[in-house]
């Protein structure tokens, strides 16, 4: 899933859902694990990022930057900030 939200293949993000891919498995090393929402989010993948969650992705998932949210908004993905803020997660003050 990890790969496909970096190389922003939609397609391959739902055969794998489909087909029983663990949503929120981590990826990275030195500690900073991070999901495929983490990466969608880097990437602004707004379609990926609504797919992940109608799949059950943990909003609330801490990475390198945080939670998606964070990801987002570290990477400038103002369409994925609204996305994510739109499920409902509350901006920090």
């Amino acid at each position: 899933l990890h790969l496909a939200a970096v190389n922003r293949a939609l397609e391959m993000m739902k055969l794998l859902l489909d087909h029983g891919a663990p949503v929120d498995g981590v990826f990275g090393c030195d500690g900073a694990s991070e999901t495929a929402l983490h990466c969608a989010c880097s990437t602004g993948h707004v379609e990926m990022i609504d797919l992940l969650i109608e799949h059950g992705a943990d909003l609330e998932a801490q990475g390198h930057y945080g939670t998606a949210l964070g990801f987002a908004v570290h990477h400038r993905k103002l369409d994925a900030v609204r996305c994510v803020l739109g499920w409902g997660v509350e901006a920090a003050a």
